[in-house]
């Protein structure tokens, strides 16, 4: 499967310029990509349309047994549901007028083919110690539902509200009861997003792990953090240029920027879509 992320011209050069990276001990270059925290992604409501509904349903299961959540219980069950996790977005929508406007520098970007399948660092064990995109990272297919309509596992609601009623002697078990627990309601947060946004076809990167950096923003907003990780470069094999960069002259520079910073099987194809801006 194909998947495909828009990003804007500046971006791009950006990612060229700085994040170009080789490991020296296998020679595989890699492209840094900025994984965001999840609390600062476009709509801030996703994460939490499935948490609300999560923690509704464990409070009416707790209702139902005659054991109402204390004040304690309560603070340990929206510590379950809020965890760092960082994200990267990917699409299967290919030269998708949609995703220009919304992401693709409003027909002015460009958009990566990612494709992941036959890539060797992804499929083999190496001795480098380059933190690489496939380490503690999962892809996942996010799920449509409009606020009412989001499906709760109701093992998991009945396995999160007797952990919050049992108190763990053994801290080891406790602590790997809780990170499972955890997990579970983590990947199906973010995973879960309004039904609006169902033309996109979101696949997500969901990684847990890398040292957070805090982006520096120009105009005084408060700094978004992420953590960086790095895709081999030969998993990009399309570089697709924006249905609204038409100048002949644009168009070859842009050529030749692509072909010196990424590898020379990378495709370089057009935009189709009639665009107006």
């Amino acid at each position: 499967m194909k998947y495909y992320h828009y990003t804007s011209i500046s971006t791009l050069n950006k990612m060229l310029d700085e994040s170009l990276i080789i490991d020296e001990k296998t020679g595989v270059r890699y492209l840094l990509f900025h994984a965001s925290h999840v609390s600062t992604l476009n709509d801030i409501s996703e994460r939490n349309m499935y948490i609300n509904s999560f923690m509704d349903k464990v409070h009416q299961y707790a209702k139902n047994q005659n054991k109402k959540l204390n004040l304690e219980q309560k603070e340990k069950l929206r510590n379950l549901c809020y965890s760092d996790v960082y994200v990267i977005s990917l699409s299967t929508c290919k030269d998708d007028l949609g995703m220009w406007r919304g992401y693709g520098g409003n027909g002015h970007g460009v958009c990566f083919e990612f494709d992941f399948s036959n890539v060797k660092p992804f499929n083999e064990e190496t001795d480098s110690n380059l933190n690489v995109m496939e380490e503690g990272v999962k892809l996942m297919k996010c799920n449509y539902y409009y606020p009412k309509g989001v499906e709760i596992d109701t093992i998991l609601v009945n396995q999160t509200y007797h952990y919050l009623l049992n108190h763990e002697q053994d801290k080891i078990k406790d602590t790997i009861n809780k990170a499972g627990i955890m997990k579970q309601i983590t990947e199906k947060a973010i995973s879960c997003k309004h039904k609006a946004y169902e033309c996109e076809q979101e696949y997500r990167y969901v990684t847990y792990n890398g040292m957070p950096f805090f982006s520096k923003e120009e105009d005084g907003s408060i700094r978004r953090s992420y953590v960086i990780k790095a895709i081999p470069l030969s998993a990009i094999t399309a570089v697709i240029i924006g249905p609204c960069i038409k100048d002949s002259r644009n168009i070859v520079c842009l050529e030749q920027y692509l072909r010196m910073k990424l590898d020379k099987s990378t495709n370089i194809l057009y935009s189709e879509i009639p665009y107006r801006g």
